[in-house]
């Protein structure tokens, strides 16, 4: 494909040249359903002026000197006369369309029949697109709509095979259906030259207000299209011109004018860096605007979040700000309890071990309520009932190993265990699950219930609060935009509530004028704004330092090495901003779902396969090249970083599973595989030693499909050595990016069955598990919400179970030492969450919290008085 490539603002000249066009005749034209406001059934259509028009554009065509060429229309399909609609056709490479409506589906078929006729390379789309009435091809970018008819996930799908960055655009009438289009279904690329506001804009930039200005600049009748847009089929025509402005405003930073000074507001120890350089004066007010990393838009807020949605952006950046938790934890860089942010007092045990009390203390929920005990056991009732839907709940444990729990008093409530567990672990790993809840949310539809105090309400009540979030697995923001203004979702005990969501996905939270906690925000504003890929958000630090206060460095962008993952090394963008790494608990690993019913989930449950796998992750390289110091080798169940004495001796040394295809080889032929051939070939099926293992026939090809997160390169580059490793074995490793909120979603934990297929194999969202305690519960014991794969093995479950019953750390070295050993995951580098770029003159940012969370309520702005 021919670019042009200009410097801004330099005139360009278009130069003639004859393309290739595809029409459809209109022989069947009708107005016979209605798939938009313009089509009206009952009123006549004049086939003859639709013929003559038609007629026309073909003879104008070529008389140009254009090639046209044909398609036969389909009976029954009167809309197929629009054949920009049919397909999108980008370098000899067709997406096919998948139309939203019935009515049309059978044209997607036939079109992408005659390309692939006449040679092209065709893709069957996967989401709701229509074809080049949404996309629209500028220069080296691809303009998308979405809104009423393409499904915004398509503009993945697009970006993945055209290669071309996709700057999507948000219709916001329905009257004005189409996204930016041109006549006719070119065969040939589209030059043009893309503006700079283009290159620059982020999605936050891009959508609502810039179509709707479109629409005012052009001066349209408030009723509708003026009647020289309307063609005779009823279909408007809408205008090629789509302004890009920036979201929302301009945030205030305190370099802008209207940056407030303190307003006599102390500044409180906890928020103030001891450390302030002097003649640094803290500012009281501004805008703090956070980038986000791409392929995350929180996509729920109750806070009884499911295992598919059970991830850092919805909870530790999202839903913490606005709903605290029963225990914090994490705030002065350890990890561990921070009691002054707590709603809860300590802990407080019966002398048997088994018995513990918490006292409520006296925060104010938004609305006048006081924290109380029935606002704690409203959760706890949630779980008991609806457990198998929160990401953290294990069967067997909280709440399923109390005997008995209740309310003391109006702010005292106490938990009676089945057996004594260690203490450290309850707290952590236990009563760290609970998040109390409102009266305000104690309801149905039919109005108040009281799920705190009886289970029977328990069901009726989640459904509606269900309801009240919204679609959990949608990827568009419909029902996100409601959230602000919900009286569900505005009674907060956080020190933040929710001011607007947008369709763009822009978050943005103003302080909470009732928080009863310590540390009240500094801050007028918090945003969170969205972006497609690392490169974008890197771009824009560039391109507009002073737009985002909060960003990243993405892994991959890094100039120079680290010889510390927890500190930050030479920063290319020192001039604006201050490098501080977020290195958190946390393990990273690809789970792989041993409930695939194909032969990959039995080949999965081999311990030898996945052994080998393991053995051709060259970690220490990858920590090195591709993370430059920024990472280190993860080669079991705990973290390393920040340092504690629960690793496991066996772990602190050599890797159990080190880097080395050679031994994979040997693993997979001494288990009945032919390692001459790529893929290795199973050669001695059966069960028996030095077989292959069970399902697993002869003939079958050591072949799995891996996908991943998309927008990531480190990530990229990552899977990809793992691919090339895995090849050294014999293993082929089929690598698919996806988009990363419509990958958990699509590979959540799931049981093959009518409704589940279950067929994804290793997947990875780049992520992993923030622990509070590093015990295996809640990843590896069966049947566990962060169990993704639905990993189960009974010695596993029994050092697990043996490891919450003491604080003797010898058991948990035992669990340990067992799971390096049998890797129920492949574990990956564990890298720094992200390499935060602070803004220079933001204070309060620092120490990082382990555990993930952010407390932009201590972030305040300085100016230098000298």
């Amino acid at each position: 494909m021919t670019q042009l490539t200009v410097a801004p603002g330099t005139r360009v000249e278009r130069v003639a040249r004859t393309r290739r066009y595809l029409m459809c005749p209109p022989t069947n034209f009708d107005v016979v359903y209605s798939i938009n406001p313009w089509m009206d059934p009952g009123k006549p259509v004049d086939g003859s002026l639709a013929r003559l028009q038609w007629e026309g554009l073909l003879h104008t065509f070529q008389n140009l000197g254009h090639q046209v060429e044909f398609i036969e229309p389909l009976p029954g399909c009167p809309d197929m006369v629009f054949a920009a609609n049919g397909a999108t056709v980008i370098g000899g490479k067709v997406l096919s369309v998948r139309f939203r409506h019935a009515e049309r589906a059978a044209e997607g078929p036939a079109y992408l029949e005659w390309f692939r006729a006449r040679g092209y390379e065709t893709h069957q789309a996967v989401h709701v697109n229509e074809g080049e009435g949404d996309y629209l091809l500028a220069g080296r970018y691809l303009l998308a709509g979405t809104g009423f008819r393409t499904d915004i996930r398509s503009h993945r799908e697009a970006e993945r095979l055209f290669g071309l960055p996709v700057a999507g655009l948000r219709l916001v009438d329905p009257r004005f259906l189409h996204g930016p289009r041109h006549r006719g279904h070119r065969l040939g690329p589209l030059q043009q030259h893309p503006g700079d506001a283009l290159r620059r804009a982020g999605p936050a930039a891009r959508g609502v207000g810039a179509v709707r200005r479109a629409r005012r600049r052009r001066r349209l009748p408030a009723g509708g299209a003026s009647p020289e847009h309307r063609r005779a089929s009823g279909t408007p025509m809408t205008a090629n011109t789509v302004e890009q402005r920036r979201a929302s405003g301009t945030p205030m930073t305190a370099n802008t004018v209207e940056q407030r000074r303190a307003s006599g507001t102390p500044m409180t120890a906890n928020t103030v860096d001891a450390a302030r350089p002097r003649g640094e004066t803290p500012v009281k007010g501004g805008t703090v605007t956070w980038a986000c990393a791409p392929g995350f838009p929180p996509s729920i807020i109750f806070p009884f979040t499911p295992p598919e949605r059970f991830g850092t952006r919805n909870l530790l950046e999202f839903q913490i700000l606005m709903y605290r938790p029963l225990y914090f934890f994490g705030t002065h860089g350890t990890p561990e309890v921070d009691y002054d942010l707590s709603i809860g007092e300590p802990p407080e045990w019966s002398e048997d071990g088994r018995t513990v009390t918490i006292t409520i203390k006296p925060w104010k929920w938004s609305n006048g309520e006081t924290v109380c005990a029935d606002n704690v056991l409203f959760w706890v009732n949630m779980m008991a009932v609806k457990g198998e839907r929160y990401g953290e709940y294990v069967p067997g444990y909280f709440p399923d190993n109390l005997v008995s729990y209740g309310k003391v008093a109006e702010n005292k409530v106490s938990f009676t265990f089945d057996k004594v567990y260690s203490k450290r672990w309850v707290l952590m790993n236990q009563l760290s699950t609970i998040t109390p809840m409102p009266r305000a949310w104690d309801r149905t539809a039919d109005g108040p219930a009281n799920a705190s105090g009886d289970l029977a309400d328990v069901e009726a009540v989640y459904d509606f609060l269900m309801a009240e979030n919204g679609a959990l697995l949608e990827e568009e923001n419909s029902d996100r935009v409601r959230w602000a203004d919900s009286p569900v979702w505005s009674v907060v005990s956080g020190p933040w509530r929710l001011k607007s969501y947008t369709m763009e996905g822009v978050v943005t939270f103003v302080p909470n004028e009732h928080y009863s906690g310590p540390n009240k925000p500094h801050l007028d504003e918090f945003r969170q704004i969205p972006f497609m890929s690392d490169g974008e958000e890197y771009e824009r630090l560039l391109a507009s330092p002073d737009d985002i206060q909060v960003g990243y460095l993405p892994l991959s962008f890094s100039t120079e090495p680290t010889d510390d993952p927890t500190r930050g090394g030479p920063n290319p963008l020192a001039e604006h901003h201050t490098l501080v790494p977020q290195a958190a608990f946390c393990i990273r690993y690809i789970p792989l779902n041993y409930n695939n019913p194909t032969v990959a989930g039995k080949m999965l449950a081999q311990t030898y396969i996945r052994q080998a796998m393991q053995h051709t992750l060259d970690q220490d390289r990858a920590a090195r090249e591709i993370y430059h110091g920024y990472a280190y080798r993860q080669d079991g169940p705990v973290p390393r970083y920040p340092a504690s004495d629960l690793i496991s001796p066996a772990l602190q040394g050599a890797p159990v599973l080190p880097f080395d295809p050679g031994r994979a080889r040997e693993l997979l032929a001494d288990n009945g595989w032919d390692t001459s051939v790529f893929p290795a070939v199973c050669v001695n099926p059966g069960e028996g030693p030095g077989q292959a293992g069970a399902g697993i026939p002869a003939g079958t090809r050591l072949s799995f499909s891996l996908r991943y997160a998309e927008g990531r390169p480190a990530l990229t580059q990552l899977m990809e050595q793992f691919r090339d490793g895995a090849a050294l074995a014999g293993i082929e490793m089929r690598l698919q990016a996806v988009y990363g909120s419509v990958l958990v979603a699509e590979d959540a934990p799931c049981v093959a069955g009518p409704d589940s297929p279950c067929l994804w194999e290793l997947s990875t969202w780049g992520g992993g598990w923030v622990y509070h305690f590093p015990s295996g519960e809640i990843l590896f014991k069966t049947d566990a919400g962060g169990n993704f794969g639905h990993y189960t093995d009974p010695k596993a479950d029994e050092l697990i179970a043996r490891s919450v019953t003491t604080d003797d750390l010898s058991a948990f070295y035992e669990y340990q030492d067992y799971i390096a050993e049998q890797v129920p995951v492949i574990f990956i580098p564990n890298f720094s969450l992200r390499l935060f770029e602070v803004a220079n003159n933001l204070r309060g940012f620092e120490p990082i919290n382990p555990f993930g969370m952010i407390s932009p309520e201590n972030w305040y702005y300085v100016e230098n008085s000298e």
